[in-house]
């Protein structure tokens, strides 16, 4: 569905953004979730995205990078769910989100494909 260049690249860009200036609460299982999930693929790390996101569900990032990952396993529903949480959560990451849900989409905020036709401001990845 995804190449595997193109989940690096995005894993890479959430990991660098969010491990700047992270001190505490959930960074250390959300790190230790993308490590698992870029360094062994093979290996199931949804164990380790919960816990991020139990111990804070407000991580920047942390639903989006979990959603790529369940789209990687083909768990669509399952992705969308996190991906919407992301976007409840930070809508200035919207166009991110939807990149990530759909790669072939334009990388602007008038993307239709896979959203539904609600407003702008409250679209919701589908």
């Amino acid at each position: 569905m995804f190449s595997r260049n193109f989940l690096r690249g995005i894993g890479a860009f959430f990991l660098f953004a969010n491990l700047m200036g992270c001190t505490n609460g959930g960074w250390v299982p959300y790190r230790e979730a993308m490590n698992c999930h870029f360094q062994t693929p093979d290996k199931n790390c949804s164990v380790l995205y919960v816990e991020a996101i139990e111990e804070n569900q407000a991580l920047p990032g942390v639903h989006a990078s979990y959603g790529a990952y369940l789209l990687s396993l083909g768990h669509k529903e399952q992705a969308l769910i996190e991906f919407n949480q992301e976007i409840k959560n930070y809508p200035d990451s919207k166009t991110a989100v939807l990149l990530l849900a759909n790669p072939k989409a334009k990388a602007d905020n008038t993307s239709t494909a896979e959203v539904n036709n609600s407003e702008t401001d409250n679209r919701e990845v589908q």
